[in-house]
């Protein structure tokens, strides 16, 4: 029954995100809105639901540690399996405003999170209110320098097919909505799986939680390179880790203080470098573009990661 599950969630995520692109391309065109800043906060926000609903989920149940941990490892499944995978399958070429403002506001909020994280001197580590309305302020920062964005000559030239508005929403909506329940099935049913093996709880929750929250993004990326619209899949894969970290988990810690265990700061650290690491790849010659080379740098990584938590 749990494999039934599975598959019938990976048919309705590879749906959501044909209607999400296709939706969200379509209002973007009627609205004359960038195909970056759709991917930087519509479809953003869209794959992203998943992570928002297992995180606060986690929160009022006081399963600190699978918040955490999912967070940390979600993102760094979005920078170095899914953009590794891209890299590899085409050649990425980001917008020069996602590595000039996003990508370096991706490292200055992963950085801000490591001071708000470890409150040196105390015992007890805490994720308190003012943390989150912290990481609150700094999404609102992020959507108002989004809404003054302006296209830049990077992105693609390519012409969507335009639908009526109220179809355009409704795709919006209906691959959101494909996407969150493909999401539930996906992922419940690879944790009944893997807890018939005994797997610890930070295992799974860097593994089948975080990869099951990250499918939505995954499968975006595969329909976006098969309509070659990058700009949106770029957009996305940064938005998405801008919403988990500040949107995500401060409104979690705005609801409920978040407890932190240092010993996820390996975690942490590993999401810190895949933002570093994807930056100083950006800007070496070719400027803009991440090679295949060092998309398997990042496949490399993520196995890398992947071991370390078996230790």
């Amino acid at each position: 029954m749990s494999f039934l599950l599975f598959v019938f969630g990976l048919i309705l995520l590879l749906q959501g995100a044909n209607l999400l692109i296709d939706g969200s391309l379509s209002l973007g065109k009627r609205f004359k809105v960038s195909s970056v800043v759709l991917g930087l906060t519509v479809v953003a926000f869209g794959t992203s639901a998943p992570e928002l609903a297992v995180i606060l989920r986690s929160v009022f149940m006081n399963e600190n540690e699978v918040a955490m941990i999912a967070i940390f490892a979600s993102s760094i499944l979005n920078i170095f399996l899914v953009l590794g995978v891209y890299a590899i399958l085409a050649k990425v070429v980001f917008a020069k405003r996602i590595v000039k403002r996003e990508i370096p506001f991706n490292i200055l909020v992963a950085g801000i999170l490591v001071f708000l994280l470890n409150d040196f001197g105390t015992t007890t580590q805490l994720l308190s209110f003012s943390d989150g309305v912290i990481l609150l302020l700094l999404f609102a920062y992020f959507l108002r320098s989004v809404y003054l964005y302006h296209p830049s000559i990077f992105e693609s030239g390519l012409k969507p097919k335009i639908y009526s508005l109220g179809a355009s929403l409704a795709f919006v909506l209906s691959g959101i909505a494909a996407l969150l329940l493909g999401s539930h099935f996906v992922l419940d049913s690879i944790v009944a799986i893997s807890t018939d093996f005994g797997l610890s709880k930070r295992f799974l929750s860097a593994t089948m939680v975080a990869f099951g929250t990250s499918l939505p993004e995954l499968f975006t990326a595969i329909v976006a390179l098969h309509k070659k619209h990058s700009d949106l899949l770029l957009g996305n894969l940064v938005g998405s880790n801008i919403f988990n970290l500040c949107f995500i988990l401060g409104l979690g810690a705005i609801f409920r203080p978040i407890e932190y265990n240092m010993a996820w700061n390996i975690d942490l650290a590993w999401m810190f470098w895949s933002k570093v690491l994807l930056f100083l790849f950006l800007v070496q010659k070719p400027r803009f573009e991440l090679l295949r080379s060092q998309g398997w740098v990042f496949i490399l990584m993520f196995f890398v990661y992947s071991a370390i938590l078996f230790l």
